[in-house]
């Protein structure tokens, strides 16, 4: 060993032609080990009734915190799948609701118009008759019955026209009813 406790001697440092080139000697390896420890056996106990009694009482605890962590854990996942179906059932409702206003509003709209339509049919025709009326009293008897056949066919149509509106109209109604009630099981 050197003198500063180091295991290892550097005699000599020479050029060479990559760098430094140093000759290290180690040295002798020590043999001093310290003393193994001796194993320590252990003592043998003779389980009493108290640490029986006390092991029991333990693992009787963690059951029971296992269960209630395992009830817990089920009414938790038990809170989330009501609330998403509580989530579902109001968006299916949101959507049902504004699907029903929506068509209310259609059927609104296309009344309205029909109406309207109705309305201007109406006073082209009481236009009409009005002319018409005008000539039956320029006319004679025979002019009075071909006005009279005009009128009743004008009004027939009418009629007819009307009915068939209707029957129309509770047609489309019934689909609608029965649209709403598919969607709203």
């Amino acid at each position: 060993m050197t003198p500063s406790g180091d295991p290892t001697e550097i005699r000599c440092q020479e050029e060479s032609r990559g760098g430094l080139r140093y000759e290290v000697i180690l040295a002798d390896p020590v043999t001093d080990t310290p003393p193994k420890p001796r194993p320590v056996s252990p003592t043998a106990k003779t389980p009493d009734i108290e640490s029986i009694t006390e092991k029991m009482i333990a693992a009787e605890e963690r059951r029971k915190t296992l269960e209630a962590t395992k009830l817990n854990e089920l009414k938790a996942k038990m809170s989330r799948i009501e609330e998403a179906a509580k989530k579902r059932d109001e968006k299916t409702q949101e959507f049902i609701n504004a699907t029903k206003s929506a068509l209310d509003q259609k059927m609104k709209i296309h009344t309205e118009k029909h109406e309207e339509f109705l309305g201007d049919l109406i006073s082209k025709v009481k236009d009409h008759l009005e002319i018409v009326d005008k000539h039956r009293q320029s006319t004679t008897e025979s002019g009075d019955k071909m006005t009279e056949e005009v009128r009743n066919s004008l009004e027939e149509r009418l009629r007819t026209a009307s009915e068939q509106r209707e029957e129309h109209l509770r047609k489309q109604l019934e689909r609608l009813k029965e649209h709403v009630s598919t969607i709203s099981y």
